[in-house]
């Protein structure tokens, strides 16, 4: 597990990633992780999440998470849409 044991059982990963979000902020622009097995990088600099967002939309636009809005209508939000969805949204 790295830097994420605990994770599940005795912390939510919300929990993990305010932490090391609040570690980094003032070091670094990002930081990166493994979440659940995959590398992910995690804007720390208003200026970079800006042009993630905005500016490199084309280039950022998929967040890898899987959802069946058919079974869980709930799931089509910000958070876990992809592409000119989650632009519209």
């Amino acid at each position: 597990m790295g830097s994420m044991g605990g994770v599940g059982t005795s912390m939510h990963t919300s929990e993990f990633i305010k932490r090391e979000y609040e570690r980094f902020k003032n070091q670094a622009p990002a930081f990166g992780l493994f979440f659940m097995g995959r590398p992910t990088i995690v804007p720390t600099d208003p200026d970079l999440v800006k042009e993630i967002l905005v500016k490199s939309f084309e280039s950022f636009h998929d967040h890898g998470f899987y959802v069946n809005e058919k079974a869980d209508p709930l799931s089509k939000n910000l958070f876990f849409s992809n592409g000119q969805q989650w632009k519209e949204l």
